[in-house]
């Protein structure tokens, strides 16, 4: 079978013009940051599912265990999760909120189904498995109800404590609940009376559950007191002491006869249901990473695993925010086995540049990242200090002039106002004066706690000369920028206590910042750098003149206007031209507390918008009319905007909203939580850029309320997303993104030929380069033809075969056995043709798969595992060539590391039977090669073996034969094939290795096929496969970007050098990119193959080298060196990976060839990278 109808035909289905029910069915999911401690988790039934919530959002999360990704977040509530479970399919998710709803919720299409409001929080539920969308509740009032698809919105209550339901359980028809006073009931729901209740712990039960069918109940209490109890006596029980300090968690699985206590302290235990501890993992814990402790735990379904909260510290040494984790535990052998983290790199704050495409984000390790979005890619990083304070910083000029003089009298009141201040927030208001006590406790801490937060702040002038940051704990820093890079000239000093927003003046000549009290504004020079006034802006009363704030600022589109608005309400709007007043809003003493100060202008300067105690309103600037203002419809909070814009922005009801001030239009944009919102800023062409604490920045359009753009970053990689679900994303980034249709997850490589369209991104992020966009399309087709995928077909996912796994829940995450069982169902109305299974991307049964016939076919095997992780996929294809969605799971098998053979072939032609084309090294390649392997240093390989051909013996039969020798070897052993010798393009530019006996005048007779050569790796029992060529033209050409050309003339340098060449020289133009070279820097190589990884010493149209100052071809020189002298051991880890060897060997024949030969990977196993020295 071809490349064509080999490779990944399940991406043929859907390599179309996107039909919308594809696009419905298929989404694309990035990944997002965890926010605050996980209170709550919860797994799918066949455990292949985990849901958690927070303590700090209220959007449910949902984790595809195998992949440890999100797959989708439900966002509906607006206080923590309470209590979450999913039915008896896993395709809905029940959870309840501190908000007293209850939400029914689809995995299918994502969307609420339901939703009700009680009078007080679920704290727990239990499914009733045997009656299909029926559960239970016990909620804070200590009501017991029962819920059915006919009641959910009014649901039958059948008992009631006298305190706080805390757990619940069922078992047959009978109900055991019980409550934070330590007493539980036992209910019999099919006769609807109590058969029990009692008093069994001194405190509130953490945890309850029926065991031994029924007749036994295991209960835990908080005080750290494990009770078994006989159900017909609740009188005595065995009891023993799981903690000696209160029990923050506790779950069971009855019946994988297994329970878990977590403690205050953060030790977990494993019990078994006859108290006999298990497992302890206090030493797995680290004491000084956990500041919190663990206050959720789920044991899988399976037993095998339990998923924990946790916290760690972020890999980034750059990072000082540390990292909130599910951790995944092996229940088998007590350690732990991943963590899920959904990690990306939070933004803090940003800034669009004023007059180019481009971006600038700050996060949490000190480090500036520009975007270009014409480009959509990251193109510099900037590392800042560490923020620190400058003693200057404490001289506090006046709110008149620019002296610099201290004011020892506006010190004092500062120190003794934050001394109020932080008496106030601990309820001692004995230093507010009474006739503003009550408001001070209503509204003067929440206004200090604003005052003494911090926030950062990047921003670029208004016309992109500077870039001016605030960090936290810092001063302002000014850079320019220099051949598009910023340099820092200095700090620039407010004298503001705290700093709440800064903005420069259209001209560039100042910069005005906002802080606190009656002098809230301050004025610098951008062209001295020196600070020159405080404005005065008096405050409402003395006691509140710094809590008095200034929170938003603009100035008009001509600059001749600078607006400053407060917390209260109040404005003030100063001529720059003297700094001036011009106008105020008078209002009252007694000042409310507006939740969202704003104002702004009007791109042409017309009107003004404030945002006070009586919501939104639009002033004409001619006159500032009190009178004449104009309400806006919009109303709740106001989002800041520092550039004049003809729209206002507000958040209410946890969603956004834009209104034309000239048309009154309003559009409903997109589902935010108000508070996980950490900047907006605004792009020259007026659209609207949202960041998240989770790390998420959305690129938003006024005009239609629609997302544009989605960008998330890890590390050095990132992509960027459409709302059409069409992605860019970098080489190195495909963990950031997972595919989702319906409750399933599926692997990038499933769709990454669909979805990633730099061109279709780059013409959503508004690049104007008309000549790359047509440059990435042209790379994305040349990508699908390489692919034998068709752009134009029209298929839709319900036309392709079906596979699935039925026994799903039963293979283990962990195992230390050397195979899993598999039991699959495939299904085709047209009839099926084969199926495949791929373990690491290496296929079972060889590239083209194992034959079947037939609508239907269930099949049972035994999956080899390697020690290690094991990511297994499967799929069939029908008659019509379609693949079915990839099956995947992951195993990991653990247990002793098994001693693993290498079987190396080494295949090296120096003479030919027409000697005119003899070379001098290739057989000493391949001996240097087996000499070096067979020293076999530290006994990485319990033996090698090896098979040789050289020169004579070199023929297409002999090297088909060396598959009987590899087929020798075994799932963990290590199979290197190398070739040296030449490479030859025949007329249709494929190419042939040169046997002994090649006719190089027309190498198909007797020539080697590169489709020859890969075959005697395909279906071979190991798992980790190389093929090494060192011959020239062994790199992969693009028929269409090359052509032949006269012979090319050596270097006079070249005398000692000699090129393992034949025939005309190939060449392509190097001057101009080329869609080729484009695809094979935009996108990964999804072939899977033979699973093997080829290395090619040389690319499609260079030449390979030898000469005799290296004694061997250039490319296996550097080879041997780098293993022999250890140099290939890039991490100094005293192991040499096969990426790392990989990396060395380019890095050094393109040195030494000066750049005339640079090895590639012909096809790169993504999966797989593993030690070979």
């Amino acid at each position: 079978m071809s490349l064509k109808s080999a490779f990944l035909a399940a991406l043929t289905f859907l390599l179309t013009t996107v039909s919308t029910a594809q696009n419905a069915q298929i989404e694309v999911v990035t990944q997002e940051k965890i926010q605050g401690i996980i209170t709550i988790l919860t797994y799918s039934p066949d455990g292949s599912l985990i849901a958690s919530g927070s303590d700090k959002e209220n959007a449910i999360k949902v984790w595809d265990v195998n992949s440890g990704k999100i797959i989708g977040k439900l966002e509906g509530h607006t206080d923590e999760t309470s209590a979450l479970h999913f039915n008896e399919d896993g395709t809905e998710l029940i959870s309840a909120g501190k908000d007293n709803k209850v939400i029914l919720w689809s995995l299918v299409d994502w969307n609420l189904m339901d939703s009700v409001s009680l009078s007080s929080p679920v704290n727990a539920f239990s499914i009733d498995a045997s009656k299909s969308n029926t559960f239970y509740s016990g909620n804070e009032e200590g009501a017991v109800h029962q819920w059915t698809e006919n009641n959910f919105r009014n649901p039958t209550q059948l008992y009631k404590h006298d305190h706080p339901v805390t757990t619940i359980d069922l078992f047959d028809h009978f109900i055991v609940t019980g409550t934070g006073s330590g007493r539980i009931v036992v209910f019999d729901f099919q006769d609807k009376k109590k058969l029990a209740e009692e008093k069994i712990h001194t405190g509130a039960i953490k945890g309850i559950n029926f065991y031994n069918d029924g007749k036994g109940l295991i209960t835990a209490g908080t005080s750290g007191k494990i009770h078994l109890w006989d159900i017909q006596d609740l009188s005595d029980s065995k009891h023993f002491n799981a903690s000696t300090i209160a029990i923050s968690a506790y779950d069971a699985n009855v019946a994988k006869n297994k329970f878990v206590t977590a403690s205050q302290n953060n030790v977990i235990k494993v019990w078994n249901l006859e108290g006999e501890l298990l497992h302890e993992f206090k030493s797995r814990v680290n004491k000084d990473e956990d500041k919190q402790p663990v206050k959720a735990i789920k044991i899988s379904p399976d037993g095998s695993t339990m998923a924990s909260s946790g916290f760690q510290k972020s890999p980034s040494r750059k990072s000082k925010e540390n990292k909130n984790v599910i951790r995944i535990w092996d229940l088998n052998r007590g350690s732990l086995y991943t963590s899920l983290e959904g990690s990306v790199n939070p933004i803090y704050t940003f800034d669009f540049h004023p007059t180019k495409n481009e971006l600038v984000t700050l996060g949490d390790d000190n480090t500036l990242t520009f975007w270009d979005f014409n480009t959509a890619e990251k193109y510099g990083e900037v590392q800042m200090a560490e923020p620190k304070r400058e003693l200057a910083s404490l001289r506090i000029p006046s709110a008149t002039g620019g002296d610099g003089k201290v004011d020892r009298q506006d010190i004092n009141k500062g120190k003794r106002f934050k001394d109020m201040i932080e008496r106030a927030s601990k309820g001692d208001f004995s230093g507010v004066k009474d006739e503003t006590k009550e408001r001070s406790k209503n509204v003067g801490v929440g206004f200090a706690k604003r005052m003494f937060k911090e926030r950062s702040i990047v921003k670029y002038s208004e016309q992109g000369s500077f870039l001016i940051t605030k960090q936290k704990a810092d001063e302002i820093r000014l850079y320019e920028f220099h051949d598009n890079k910023p340099v820092y000239i200095e700090p620039l000093f407010s004298y503001q206590l705290s700093i709440n927003a800064l903005q420069t003046s259209p001209d560039e000549k100042y910069l005005a910042v906002l802080g606190a009290g009656d002098s809230a504004v301050s004025i610098i020079s951008l062209e001295t750098q020196k600070f020159i006034t405080k404005l005065s802006t008096p405050a409402p009363k003395d006691n509140f003149r710094f809590i008095y704030e200034a929170n938003s600022l603009a100035f008009s589109p001509n600059g001749e206007l600078l607006a400053v608005c407060f917390n209260t309400g109040k404005t003030f709007v100063f001529k720059t031209s003297n700094w001036s007043l011009v106008f105020e809003n008078i209002l009252p003493d007694n000042l409310g507390y507006v939740e969202s100060p704003f104002v702004n202008f009007s791109k042409d300067g017309k009107y003004m918008v404030i945002k006070s105690m009586l919501g939104l309103k639009k002033y004409n600037t001619d006159n500032f009319d009190i009178f004449g203002s104009e309400p806006l419809k919009i109303n709740g909070y106001s989002a800041p905007m520092d550039k004049p814009q003809d729209y206002a922005i507000t958040i209410k009801d946890d969603y956004i909203y834009f209104e034309n001030l000239f048309t009154g239009d309003v559009k409903k944009s997109i589902h935010v939580t108000p508070n996980q919102i950490t900047h907006i800023s605004i792009n020259p062409k007026g659209m609207v850029g949202v960041t998240f604490s989770s790390g998420q920045f959305q690129l938003l359009n006024p005009a239609t309320g629609e997302e544009e753009i989605l960008l998330v970053g890890e590390g050095d990689n990132y992509i960027f997303k459409t709302s059409e679900n069409f992605y860019k994303v970098s080489k190195e980034g495909y963990d950031l993104v997972t595919f989702r249709i319906g409750n399933q997850a599926f692997p990038f490589e499933q769709f990454d030929a669909i979805f990633n369209r730099p061109d279709l991104v780059l013409k959503k992020m508004g690049c104007t380069d008309t000549e790359l966009m047509g440059l990435y399309e042209k790379a994305y087709l040349k990508r699908i033809k390489k692919l034998g995928l068709q752009p134009t077909t029209e298929i839709v996912l319900a036309d392709i075969p079906r596979a699935k796994i039925n026994n799903a829940g039963e293979i283990p995450a962990i195992t230390q056995e050397n195979s899993v069982n598999v039991n699959v169902d495939f299904e085709d109305a047209k009839g099926l043709k084969n199926y495949n299974i791929w373990v690491n991307n290496v296929p079972v049964y060889g590239k083209n798969g194992k034959s079947i016939s037939g609508t239907s076919k269930s099949i049972t095997e035994d999956v080899d595992l390697i020690h290690g992780l094991n990511k297994i996929q499967i799929a069939c294809r029908n008659g019509n060539g379609y693949e079915s969605l990839i099956q995947t799971f992951y195993v990991e098998k653990q247990g002793p590391a098994p001693q693993r053979d290498l079987y190396l072939v080494t295949i090296g032609t120096s003479k030919y039977k027409d000697s005119r084309y003899d070379l001098n090294y290739p057989v000493k390649d391949a001996k240097d090669l087996i000499d070096l392997m067979q020293a076999n240093p530290n006994n990485m390989y319990r033996n090698v073996k090896s098979k040789n051909l050289f020169d004579g013996s070199v023929t297409v039969d002999n090297v088909e034969m060396l598959r009987t020798f590899l087929n020798e070897s075994n799932t963990d052993d290590v199979v290197i094939v190398f070739v040296a010798g030449h490479g030859v393009l025949d007329a249709n530019f494929d190419y042939y290795f040169g046997t002994h006996d090649i006719d190089f005048n027309n190498p198909s007779e007797r020539g080697l096929a590169y489709e020859k050569l890969e075959h005697i790796l395909d279906g071979i029992k190991a798992n980790r496969k190389i093929l090494i060529m060192d011959t020239c033209h062994s790199g992969e050409v693009d028929k269409e970007d090359v052509f032949f050309t006269a012979d090319e003339e050596q270097d006079e340098n070249d005398d000692d050098i000699a090129f393992r060449a034949v025939g005309a020289t190939v060449a392509q133009d190097e001057t101009k990119a080329t869609p080729s070279r484009l695809a094979g820097e935009l996108f990964n190589d999804l072939r899977k193959g033979t699973g093997a990884t080829v290395i090619s010493s040389a690319g499609g149209v260079e030449f390979a080298m030898e000469s005799d100052e290296w004694k061997n071809g250039l490319f296996t020189y550097c080879m041997l060196n780098g293993l022999k002298n250890r140099t290939a051991d890039l991490d100094g880890d005293g192991t040499i990976m096969l990426l790392e060897l990989q990396e060395y060997v380019v890095d050094k024949v393109r040195a030494l060839s000066h750049g005339r030969q640079v090895p590639n990977s012909r096809i790169q196993n993504i999966e797989l990278d593993f030690p070979i020295w």
